[in-house]
């Protein structure tokens, strides 16, 4: 392993180690034991964690954990998970591996409980591993594959292998699935690494990269040019035993010259034609505008980069439909930058100048569902700063959320977490459909201050958007949108700024409220 990989690595480590600490500190010890035994199954349904919650109330020595049932929605919402379709969650690998360590170096839990977690999930999966559906299939078979790495590596090294040998190579979607999937045992599976190479390997040939897929794959070739992985003998596609490409020929490349040139004379010979027909001073305003062509007056946001240590995740989507919520055509959604890191990667961040700072948001439910909807703020360690009880607009639409005069200030430099989530039960016995994000107070420097004071609204929502101040710029925006409804530049303008951010699909839902 490379010091870069090794350093990004270490990083991470840092990262997940912190997120468990907050996450602890805000609950407790008994919600981060039940946090420790959902990082062994790869991927977690609320059933699932149910289940875990119910059958893991002990540890090893039988002593009660007194783990309240609470702590499955709490986990589930935190920031340990990340919803990745309907009500299917992942942990991320480096929070995932800490709590598996953590739990196995713990005298009250160790290797013993890894086993018993193993059997726990083997039975649990045994009846979707025969599913008519390929979907619960597909997610029975990777739960498996886990809990007999831990338990069973060799029986699950040749599982794996005989999987992949018997997979088209025409198929790259389930090429990539499954490299992917392999990829998230390497601990567990570090005893075979011909395996894990193969895997890293086929995963760059599947991309298109031949070249490092031959570099990976002559790692572990034997002496008879096969790979061998608990006895399973492995695919190694004929593109990689291919020779080089061969070269560009000299009389491709001389009739690759030829065009070159005839299109050369072909645009001096148009010039020419031009500039016979218009004086010297209209052809050079006439070439001066092809050359440096007058982009269309837009004005778009430029988001600042979230931070790295860590990132502030958070979803911008509501995510996958619940059961109790009707369905909708467009999903909750948070009116915020976001970056998309990877498929189940996104930070959603934003700047502010403001101590009391406007959220907004889309709200797909309306009056008379009686859904609850609650908008809180967390502070740097995660506790509730300001909460306030949201009512139903009359329709779907955007709305905004206003911090009063009264509540806590934002401190500048510091980073609040906000969530708004949508209770679809009256009990709020279900997971809500929820977004969430992080907000950051900062200071603008006083020469942009004082461009600010002399500003029209939009100057000013233009200075905002330039620097990256989202919330003013957003806030200042929809203010001005809804004291000129029919203003068809100020609607262009809204399209724009949140098609910048990939929001267009909202930009031109209805703005209900300008107060929270």
């Amino acid at each position: 392993m490379t010091r870069t990989a090794t350093s990004s690595n270490e990083a991470k480590s840092k990262i997940a180690k912190r997120r468990i600490e907050s996450f602890t500190k805000r609950f407790g010890e008994p919600h981060f034991y039940l946090a420790c035994h959902a990082a062994f199954p790869l991927a977690l349904t609320p059933d699932l964690l149910y289940h875990l919650w119910a059958n893991f109330q002990q540890d090893v020595n039988s002593n009660l954990l007194n783990i309240p049932w609470i702590a499955v929605a709490d986990l589930l919402l935190s920031n340990l998970c990340d919803e990745v379709g309907y009500e299917l969650y992942e942990i991320d690998w480096a929070i995932r591996n800490e709590l598996l360590n953590q739990l196995k170096d713990n005298p009250c839990f160790g290797q013993q409980r890894i086993l018993e977690l193993s059997n726990f999930l083997l039975a649990y999966m045994r009846e979707q591993l025969n599913s008519s559906n390929p979907d619960i299939r597909d997610f029975a078979q990777a739960q498996k594959w886990t809990a007999l790495a831990y338990a069973q590596p060799h029986e699950a090294a040749r599982e794996i292998a005989s999987s992949l040998a018997s997979l088209n190579i025409e198929n790259e979607s389930e090429w990539l699935r499954l490299t992917s999937l392999i990829e998230t045992l390497a601990d567990p599976l570090a005893g075979y690494e011909p395996l894990l190479i193969y895997v890293r390997g086929m995963k760059t040939f599947v991309r298109g990269n031949v070249t490092e897929a031959k570099n990976f794959l002559n790692q572990v070739i034997d002496s008879k040019d096969e790979i061998k992985v608990a006895g399973v003998k492995l695919l190694i596609p004929d593109q990689l035993k291919a020779k080089a490409i061969p070269k560009i020929s000299f009389k491709t490349k001389r009739h690759r010259w030829l065009i070159e040139v005839s299109l050369i004379v072909a645009v001096v010979g148009i010039g020419i034609v031009i500039w016979k027909q218009l004086n010297p001073t209209e052809f050079q305003q006439l070439w001066n505008s092809w050359l440096n062509p007058t982009p269309p007056q837009k004005i778009s946001f430029n988001p600042p980069p979230p931070p790295k240590d860590p990132p502030p995740g958070g979803r911008v989507l509501g995510g996958a439909k619940r059961s109790s919520c009707y369905q909708v055509k467009t999903e909750l959604t948070a009116l915020v930058p976001f970056t998309q890191e990877s498929a189940t990667n996104i930070n959603v961040w934003s700047l502010t100048t403001a101590a009391h700072p406007t959220f907004w948001f889309y709200i797909p439910y309306s009056q008379p569902f009686p859904f609850s909807v609650e908008f809180v703020l967390q502070d740097e360690q995660s506790y509730p700063i300001y909460q306030k009880a949201i009512a139903l607009p009359k329709q779907p639409g955007i709305i905004s959320i206003s911090l009063p005069a009264n509540a806590p200030s934002l401190a500048v430099d510091k980073q609040y977490r906000w969530f708004l989530a949508v209770y679809c039960d009256k009990d709020k016995q279900s997971v809500p459909v929820y977004v969430e994000g992080v907000v950051k107070r900062v200071n603008l420097d006083p020469t942009i201050a004082q461009e600010l004071q002399k500003a029209t609204s939009l100057q000013q929502f233009e200075i905002y958007a330039k620097h990256g101040i989202w919330h003013e710029a957003l806030t200042i925006l929809a203010q001005m949108r809804q004291q000129n409804p029919q203003d068809a530049r100020l609607e262009t303008l809204w399209q724009d700024l949140l098609a910048s951010i990939r929001l267009d699909n909202v930009a031109k839902e209805p703005i209900l409220s300008d107060k929270g």
